[in-house]
């Protein structure tokens, strides 16, 4: 069984890493994937480019559902949740 994680952010560069780094730590799920789908580049996410649960996109939509979308086109988890960046 795996589980798909969704992080929304928008404009709120300060908050991702945060909830990245808080679904890693609280794993105890040896298949999750970590998908993080903000509307900028952050330098910050190189450190998490070579980790293999995390994904990282840059939306072209500035609705919360278009965003949405994308990471659900692209989940391959059995379960999918939710999480805001904040």
């Amino acid at each position: 069984m795996k589980f798909t994680v969704l992080i929304i952010a928008h404009k709120r560069e300060e908050y991702i890493e945060l909830a990245i780094r808080s679904v890693m730590e609280q794993n105890t799920l040896s298949e999750v994937e970590i998908i993080a789908i903000t509307n900028f580049d952050s330098k910050q996410m190189n450190r998490y480019m070579t980790e293999p649960r995390v994904k990282f996109i840059v939306s072209g939509s500035e609705s919360l559902s278009g965003k949405i979308r994308e990471g659900l086109t692209i989940s391959t988890g059995d379960y999918i949740s939710f999480l805001g960046d904040d």
